[in-house]
């Protein structure tokens, strides 16, 4: 029985419109009617199990992995709200996200800014790693782009169609010894056919973020499925670090790892989500001093700057012009409420200088006697401006 638009599975949720189709199923957009909400219903594709004889087995092992995805709960992880068969439709109900997905996403743009994945694989690690930490630790084996949804600013994990939970007496849908996953985004070991393990869902994330960051996974190109397996097998993709030159170090070298050929090389998750958010934290250190504007100059700082072009004029011997800039300087640091700073003293010990250059020798010397008393009360007698004017005027006397 194939389902269409406008059916309700389980007399529940009526089918609005597919919004995806993958190997595994089709995802469309429905309605709870139940609920009054918006769901999204994936029917898996059922062809390897078509034979009536394995309709039971498949319905329990679905039905046992099923309750196993309703029962997580992570932030970044989509919500399973609902299964169930409908006729010969075997079909998994979630939360409906905004999108779009990763892989659409990259399509768009090609390469994505470095800070950006940084952000998402952190939250992907995060899912991951509460996947793999659970007491039925569950591996997905089939990340790629396409299975990130973006909801907001959130990515969420999505698409458990092939989902291992690694209990040693657990039936699984998907049997070992057969390739599951996507080619150009599986682990060695996976392409092989051998039994799942966490390393699995690292070698592909690993390679997730090498697509994010590159346009596209290293091992694709043309050939099809069995080309694709033996490059994912036996060839060393290059360095994203060569081909994306402003990736830094250390992003570079933990995808390396993540894409070792051997999972024992490989570093764990919980690693791996350790190390993105460090490098999430440096990269927010960073952007917010490059977007800090520099901070607003203060008087003091302003005026010492007007200073120096005030002590040019006074070595070039332009005497009344180098007074007026030392007293603009006095006049805005008193406006300013900085009547007290060395730069106030400052300014005024130029214009005593500027007097004295013009032969105003008596004036200038009862002007430093006051200066050089409010200086010493205001900065102490040992502060390096109160010496100069001590020293100027024992040569003045």
């Amino acid at each position: 029985m194939s389902v269409s638009v406008g059916q309700a599975l389980g007399d529940r949720y009526r089918l609005v419109e597919r919004i995806g189709r993958g190997g595994h199923g089709e995802v469309y957009r429905a309605r709870d009617e139940s609920l009054d909400r918006s769901v999204a219903v994936k029917v898996l594709s059922r062809s390897k199990h078509a034979d009536p004889r394995t309709t039971g087995e498949f319905h329990a092992r679905f039905d046992r992995e099923a309750r196993v995805m309703a029962s997580l709960r992570h932030p970044n992880i989509v919500t399973v709200h609902d299964r169930g068969v409908h006729g010969e439709a075997t079909y998994v109900v979630m939360e409906l996200l905004a999108g779009p997905d990763l892989g659409t996403l990259q399509r768009s743009e090609v390469v994505l800014p470095i800070e950006r994945v940084t952000a998402y694989g952190a939250q992907t690690a995060a899912a991951i790693e509460y996947l793999h930490r659970r007491a039925e630790p569950v591996v997905h084996r089939d990340l790629k782009p396409s299975n990130l949804v973006l909801d907001g600013e959130a990515v969420k994990v999505c698409d458990f169609g092939i989902a291992a939970v690694l209990e040693p007496d657990l039936t699984k849908i998907t049997r070992s010894g057969e390739m599951v996953g996507t080619p150009v985004y599986a682990a060695p070991e996976q392409c092989r056919g051998e039994d799942a393990t966490a390393a699995w869902d690292v070698f592909s994330f690993g390679t997730v973020l090498y697509a994010m960051l590159a346009g596209g996974s290293p091992f694709a190109g043309q050939g099809g499925w069995e080309l694709a397996t033996y490059r994912v097998q036996y060839e060393q993709p290059a360095p994203i670090a060569e081909v994306r030159r402003d990736v830094p170090e250390p992003l570079a070298e933990l995808i390396e790892a993540m894409m070792a050929k051997t999972a024992d090389d490989r570093p764990t998750v919980s690693e791996v989500r350790r190390r993105l958010a460090g490098l999430l934290a440096s990269e927010s250190r960073a952007a917010t001093v490059t977007r800090s504007a520099p901070p607003e100059p203060t008087p003091p700082t302003l005026a010492r700057a007007q200073l120096r072009a005030a002590e040019q004029l006074l070595n070039l011997g332009r005497y009344a012009e180098a007074d007026e800039g030392f007293a603009a300087v006095g006049r805005s640091l008193d406006a300013a409420g900085y009547g007290r700073d060395s730069a106030r003293f400052a300014a005024e010990f130029g214009r005593v200088r500027a007097g004295y250059a013009r032969g105003e020798g008596v004036s200038c010397a009862l002007r430093l006697v006051r200066l050089l008393e409010h200086a010493e009360q205001a900065l102490g007698p040992g502060d390096e401006l109160v010496r100069a004017l001590r020293r100027f005027q024992q040569a003045r006397s």
